[in-house]
Parts: C-alpha cells; sequence; structure tokens
C-alpha cells in the first residue's frame, strides 16, 4: 500500500468511526514522510478524543506546510482554545485574518471562534472585512458591538434585523437595551412597545418601567409598574423596581414598603437593603445593622450583591457612630471588587494615568472664539466631588438642559487621541480640521435639543482641551474637594470598574494628585472658559457661590435655583439622596471621623503631590 492509498484508507476509517484503525495508518504514514494531511488527520483525532496536547505540535506543523490552509487553521484554533490556551488561539486567529477572507465561511468560522473567546474586536474586525450584510453576520456583529460597548453602531444593526424579522422579540428587546444605554431613550421605548405588544407579560411591563425611570420619565414608569401590578405581579424585580420609582418620587414610605416586601422574596436584595437603610428610621438602621452582618460574614463569594451589601452595612454603622468597624466593611467591599478587577487584568496602572495625562496636556490645543453665546456647559472632576450638585442647579433655567453622564465626549476624543501614532502638533490640527464632525458627532451622542446642554461626565477632565478645541464658547466647571474627604467617598462606594484605582487608598490618592495637576494645567491654559469651584466653599456660601457661577456661565440667576432639592426630579448617581435636600454642610470634614484609618492615605497623598510639583 503506497502513501495516497494509505492516507485513502486512513480517512475512510475515520469517516466511519473506525478511530483506532485511522490512527493506526495516519502514524505509519508519518513515520516516514510528514505528510501534510496525515498530520492534519491525526491531530484531529486527537481533538476529537480531547488529546489536545498530542494535537497541538501537529496542527502547528501541519499549518507551517500550508499556511494558507484555513481548515486545518481553524480546528488549530479549536484545538488551542479547548485546551485552555486563549492567548495562542488569538495569534493564530491573528494570523489566519488574511487567509480567512477568501472564503466567507471560513471568515465566519474564525468570526464565531474569536467571539467565543471573548475576543470581540477580532470578531468585528473579521466580520467588517466580509462587508456581508447576511442575517447571520448582522446578528453577530451587533452583539459583538454590544459586548464592546459600541451601542450606536449595535442599535443600527438590531433596527435592520427588527425590520426584518417584525416578531422576533428578542430583536426589540435587544434594540431597546442599544438604545438606552446610547441614551435614545425614544427608540428604546419604541422598540420596548413592540415588546410588550408581542409579549404583554407582566415582567415585561416591569422592565418596561425601569426602562422609563432611565429615561428620565417617572410618570410613565409608575404607568407601567402599575399595570404589572394589576396582572398580579408580585416578583422580586416588581418591588424593585417600585421600590427605585418611590425613591425617584422621594416617596420614603413607599420605598420602605416595596423594600421590605423585597427582602421577604430575598433576604439578601442589595437593593432593598441600601433603601432601607438610606430611608428608615433608627429600628430599620438597627435592623440593617443585624441583618447584614450576617448576610456579609461569608466574603468566599465576591458578587456584586454582596459587595453592595458591605458598603450598606458599613453605611449603617456609621449612622451608630461606629467607623472603625465601618471602615473595615468599606476594606471588604474594596478587596472583593479589587480581587474582580486583578481576575480582570483590570489593574490601575500610576505610571500609565501619568504618561496619558502628560501626553492630553502637550498638545497645543487651539481653542475656539467666543464668537457665540455659551450653548455648553461641562461639569468635570473627580467623581463624589460635587458634579451631581452643580448639575442640579444649572439644570433649573427652564433654557438649560442636562443629559447628565454623557460617553459623547469619550467616544470623540479617546480613540483619536490616546490611541494614536499622531505627535501633539498633528493632533491640535487634526481637532482643528475636525471641529464641526466631532461637535456634529457629540450631539447626535447625546440626541437632546437645548438652548443650553450641560453635561456632567466627571472624567471629561481629561478632554477639557480637545472640548474647547472644539466647541464654541464652551464654559468648564473644575470640581476640586478637599482631597481626604473626596478620598473617603470614594472609598465608601461601589464603582463601575473603570474606576479601577477606587479600590486601595494609595491609587486613590495617586487618582487626585494626577487630576488635579491636569485641571492646573487646563485652568492655566484657558483661564476665560475655565473655573474652579471648591465644593466647601459652595456648601458655605451657596447664594455667593451661585451667583458668580451663574455669571461665568452667562447664565441669568434666580435665588430661587437654590430650591432645586424640592423637585423630584431623578437623579441617576450616588448623590441621589444627597441632591434631595437642602444645601449642606454636614459632608465638610466627615473623614475626621477615619483620621486614623486614612493615615496611609494622607502619606501617599503627599507623597505623589510632592514628586509632581
Amino acid at each position: 500500500m503506497n502513501f495516497d492509498q494509505a492516507l485513502q484508507a486512513a480517512e475512510q476509517a475515520q469517516r466511519s468511526g473506525n478511530i483506532d484503525r485511522a490512527r493506526e495508518l495516519y502514524e505509519t504514514i508519518i513515520s516516514h514522510s510528514s505528510h501534510t494531511d496525515a498530520l492534519y488527520g491525526l491531530a484531529t483525532i486527537y481533538l476529537q478524543t480531547k488529546q489536545f496536547a498530542l494535537a497541538i505540535p501537529l496542527f502547528k506543523q501541519a499549518l507551517k506546510q500550508e499556511p494558507n490552509a484555513a481548515d486545518i487553521g481553524y480546528n488549530y484554533i479549536l484545538c488551542l482554545k479547548e485546551s485552555g490556551n486563549i492567548q495562542a488561539a488569538l495569534l493564530v486567529v491573528d494570523e489566519m485574518k488574511k487567509h480567512a477572507l477568501l472564503n466567507r465561511e471560513i471568515a465566519m468560522a474564525y468570526a464565531f471562534v474569536s467571539y467565543q473567546m471573548n475576543s470581540f474586536d477580532r470578531c468585528i474586525t473579521l466580520l467588517e472585512k466580509l462587508n456581508d450584510n447576511s442575517t447571520k453576520t448582522t446578528h453577530l456583529l451587533a452583539t459583538c458591538f454590544m459586548q464592546t460597548e459600541q451601542w450606536l453602531k449595535a442599535m443600527e444593526l438590531w433596527q435592520s434585523l427588527a425590520k426584518e424579522q417584525p416578531q422576533n422579540c428578542l430583536l426589540y428587546k435587544n434594540l431597546s437595551i442599544a438604545a438606552s444605554k446610547g441614551m435614545k431613550y425614544e427608540t428604546a421605548i419604541e422598540a420596548f412597545e413592540q415588546v410588550v405588544r408581542l409579549e404583554p407579560t407582566s415582567g415585561n411591563f416591569v422592565k418596561f418601567a425601569d426602562l422609563y425611570l432611565i429615561a428620565h420619565d417617572s410618570i410613565q414608569a409608575r404607568a407601567k409598574i402599575s399595570s404589572a401590578i394589576a396582572m398580579g405581579d408580585k416578583s422580586l424585580g416588581r418591588y424593585e423596581t417600585e421600590c427605585k420609582i418611590c425613591r425617584f418620587e422621594n416617596d420614603r414610605n413607599g420605598a420602605l414598603l416595596a423594600a421590605k416586601a423585597a427582602i421577604a422574596l430575598k433576604p439578601s436584595s442589595d437593593f432593598a437593603w441600601q433603601a432601607i437603610q438610606e430611608f428608615g428610621d433608627k429600628q430599620d438602621n438597627e435592623t440593617c445593622v443585624n441583618r447584614l452582618a450576617t448576610l456579609t460574614q461569608d466574603t468566599s463569594s465576591s458578587s456584586f450583591e454582596l459587595q453592595q451589601n458591605l458598603f450598606t452595612y458599613a453605611k449603617a454603622l456609621e449612622k451608630t457612630a461606629n467607623y472603625a468597624l465601618a471602615f473595615d466593611q468599606f476594606t471588604k467591599a474594596k478587596s472583593l471588587q479589587y480581587q474582580r478587577f486583578c481576575d480582570n487584568g483590570n489593574q490601575y496602572d500610576k505610571q500609565e494615568v501619568e504618561q496619558q495625562y502628560q501626553h492630553l496636556s502637550s498638545i497645543p490645543y487651539q481653542a475656539m472664539s467666543k464668537s457665540r453665546k455659551v450653548e455648553h456647559i461641562f461639569i468635570v472632576g473627580m467623581p463624589r466631588s460635587g458634579t451631581t450638585l452643580i448639575n442640579r442647579l444649572l439644570s433649573q433655567p427652564k433654557h438649560n438642559k442636562s443629559c447628565n453622564e454623557s460617553n459623547g465626549i469619550a467616544t470623540c476624543f479617546e480613540n483619536s487621541l490616546l490611541k494614536t501614532n499622531r505627535n501633539p502638533d498633528q493632533l491640535a490640527d487634526f481637532l482643528s480640521e475636525h471641529r464641526a464632525t466631532h461637535h456634529h458627532a457629540y450631539r447626535d451622542y447625546v440626541g437632546i435639543e437645548s438652548q443650553v446642554l450641560v453635561d456632567k461626565m466627571p472624567h471629561n477632565f481629561r478632554y477639557v482641551g480637545a472640548i474647547l478645541a472644539t466647541i464654541p464658547n464652551a464654559r468648564i466647571i473644575q470640581m476640586r474637594r478637599d482631597p481626604q474627604d473626596l478620598a473617603l467617598s470614594i472609598y465608601s462606594h461601589q464603582f463601575h470598574e473603570y474606576h479601577n484605582y477606587a479600590c486601595q487608598l494609595e491609587h486613590i490618592a495617586h487618582a487626585i494628585v494626577q487630576a488635579n495637576k491636569l485641571m492646573d494645567s487646563w485652568k492655566a491654559q484657558f483661564p476665560n472658559q475655565v473655573i474652579d469651584l471648591n465644593y466647601q466653599d459652595f456648601v458655605q456660601k451657596p447664594l455667593e457661590q451661585g451667583k458668580a457661577l451663574f455669571e461665568f456661565c452667562e447664565q441669568t440667576w434666580d435665588d430661587s435655583y437654590l430650591d432645586f432639592y424640592k423637585q423630584s426630579v431623578p437623579s441617576f448617581t450616588f448623590s441621589e439622596i444627597q441632591v434631595r435636600k437642602p444645601i449642606n454642610t454636614s459632608k465638610i470634614g466627615y473623614s475626621e471621623h477615619y483620621q486614623e484609618q486614612f493615615a496611609e492615605f494622607r502619606r501617599y497623598y503627599e507623597h505623589y503631590y510632592l514628586a509632581g510639583r
């Protein structure tokens, strides 16, 4: 039997399921010649029998001999993935991209493997190069856009799919999610109207109520939750959503009733415990302390719910003046969150932050002229520095409208300024040349029409130069706060993993110093369009400071604006409770209760402050 005959026999044995005979024939061929088909055939047998360590070198050798063989590459990638060698598999995907484009089906296979390995950017690259508008490709691409938080791109694709399949409820659900994440609330609501038309369940009415809350429409949220209640809904989701609605309506009694009903169904409901701690009386607070002490004992899990309950437990302890034990709970919660960040490879990198901020401040921005009235106001600074308070104040005039915390500025500038090979001078020219495009893209992202738009995304402090080089006569309000009070407020709250500095006192100290340093540079470069506002100064003299702030923004002041806390306007940040109270000084110097625990923070802050001078 010659090699060709042996190979045919081996392949026939493999197809018929006679694996032992096929392996014997492949091994015989390979012992005499490194025949590519024999290497590949034996490798696939080892892949099939999950003998990955034996399969991998055979796939590697076969692909080296025939680098254009897409089927070999595809199965090699699958083998690496199944064996846990994810990074190696991704490298092979990158190598095979150019070959994948020769064959649509193989390209789709590579894209799907990339998706399975959570390599969504690679999947997007492959699918976009295919330029294929088939349903399967569009669905996978939309899903990848969702995973990478490219909400508006995902929204457009879900819209096209929904037109093709108007009875597909899942498509409308995905469209609604993408639109709401992209702050296109009108589109999100229209899509969910189709969801409840196709599936008019009480659970969907509960979700619809939650969507209306996100869209800042508590009246419609109340109407939808009432529909769910009328249908007999007594689910945990119903009570938690009802609790949210009551909180945003400032209905304390209603929030407490809903929260207690939620806890009856699920004793560990973090949202419910948070409401009870915030709205309850002294007895409710004692219940929080006692029950949460038990519920948070087991920290072997790092679930979000456990972390949030630890924060709530600590807040309840603060009300009893047990600050030492409260700090211990904050630290437990932060440790669990930090571990999750580490597991995801998302540790805070001090050097990277310093390099980014140095790069951003080195660009010779060309600020726009003052030929127009103020139409944009940006409130920036570290989180917990008072941005929500000032946002509520500046939202009082009828011609002002807030988009709250929009990602529009970061969407416009993060990649073009930080992920580029252009030097600072080239970036300045780039911003100048694309002013109109970026301005339009930002307004389109926000999707709000008003005479004056207020944006309170705190971390826009990174892009103050780009904002002023793009948007005519914008005003920037940089919030400042006592470093230790600010650090405590950050340390005592749960943050999205984007804020990976928020888990350790050293990193918080570094982040505050670097943010202040960058904001100092903006104030020095653009003194007529950038103002610093100290939280302590404002809450101590709100009338005086408010008048000066409105004058800076070319706004007409009215003393009644300080009564904003009387309005039941939804706020979607940690500060939602504080902004429903009259302006007060209760949080000034609150960190003095933690002087001993924050000695570490003060040492790090002084070190980084002196190092940056």
